[in-house]
């Protein structure tokens, strides 16, 4: 498994996370591109609120891919706007 988190914090950097998740995409492509074939399966992960800038605790996306959280906890933290978690991201999912 390879990857970071895409959220940042607002000193973070302008890559901070989102550079090592394309640092992963890269690597896999490059092992594709020499003709490799791992021996296992290569996921590659962009957890989210990993930083806990707007949804405090952080660490969503990985509580939520170890089971340290579960999506019910998760569902419930808001932004101080009010702002749901998982409303937040319904909302980018469908400006797409």
């Amino acid at each position: 498994m390879a990857g970071s988190h895409i959220d940042s914090q607002p000193t973070g950097g302008r890559f901070d996370g989102a550079f090592e998740v394309m640092a992963a995409f890269e690597a896999v492509e490059a092992i594709r591109a020499a003709g490799l074939v791992p021996q296992r399966a290569i996921e590659i992960v962009a957890f989210t609120n990993e930083e806990g800038c707007r949804f405090s605790p952080g660490m969503t996306g990985s509580d939520l891919f170890t089971g340290a959280r579960t999506l019910a906890e998760v569902a419930t933290i808001r932004d101080a706007p009010g702002v749901g978690q998982c409303d937040a991201l319904a909302a980018v999912l469908a400006a797409d």
